[in-house]
């Protein structure tokens, strides 16, 4: 799935991710879902105005099972940059 969002997207658009217990790894992610409509309506009312370009990774699911961490870096998207919200 990352990797199919990145393709499409690369860093054409602004991403704002919401969290659902997906096991990628991004700064992308808000830090719960109501976040993620938050800052989602402030960027889209202009009340965010820097962006920033964030990792894209995701773990490999079967090393995982079996203990191991082996994660790949799938590229970079742009992000509304409000901390407190990601």
């Amino acid at each position: 799935m990352a990797g199919l969002i990145y393709n499409a997207i690369g860093l054409k658009i602004p991403v704002v991710g919401i969290p659902a217990g997906v096991k990628i790894h991004s700064g992308v992610y808000a830090t719960n879902p109501s976040r993620a409509a938050s800052l989602t309506e402030m960027y889209l009312r202009g009340q965010v105005k820097s962006l920033r370009e964030v990792e894209v990774m995701d773990i490999d699911e079967e090393a995982f099972r079996q203990e191991k961490i082996s994660a790949r870096l799938y590229g970079y998207l742009k992000a509304p940059l409000e901390r407190r919200f990601t």
